[in-house]
């Protein structure tokens, strides 16, 4: 590429690389379930101005008008689970002979009781704060656990 300089070509491949905020957080659906269901609203980084038609991500510190809520990361739900779990990557190239171009890709959240259970459910997300997310609400949900109000 004629003109380009080395920082150039740098900051073109690590932009191709970088995670998305929206990829690093649960997304603003779950995270208004997750504030429906009486979770603690503390995170670096908040959904705000959910009234609107275009709500966004900002830091928790900034000001801003109208309603928020959470937007946890996955450390952050990791805290607030204090739970055992099971948590991974799952690409599904193909289903009964059909190739998947892409392929499909998921993350699957467990809880691990620490010993085998039939009825262990698998939870799957669009990304793994989504599926950490919405194993904490089935958690919640289904009694298995409390949160501190």
């Amino acid at each position: 590429m004629q003109g380009s300089t080395g920082s150039d070509r740098l900051n073109r491949r690590l932009n191709q690389k970088m995670m998305k905020l929206e990829e690093q957080v649960v997304g603003l659906d779950l995270s208004k379930r997750l504030k429906e269901l009486g979770v603690k609203q503390e995170s670096l980084v908040v959904w705000a101005d959910l009234d609107i038609n275009c709500p966004k991500l900002v830091n928790e510190g900034w000001g801003f008008e109208g309603e928020w809520c959470s937007a946890f990361t996955v450390a952050e739900l990791g805290e607030i689970l204090k739970w055992r779990l099971d948590c991974y990557y799952s690409e599904l190239v193909s289903t009964k002979g059909v190739k998947h171009n892409p392929p499909i890709v998921e993350w699957v959240a467990t809880p691990d009781y620490g010993e085998y259970r039939e009825d262990v459910p698998e939870i799957i997300g669009n990304t793994e704060a989504d599926a950490r997310a919405e194993l904490l609400i089935h958690l919640i949900e289904e009694g298995i656990i409390t949160i501190e109000k």
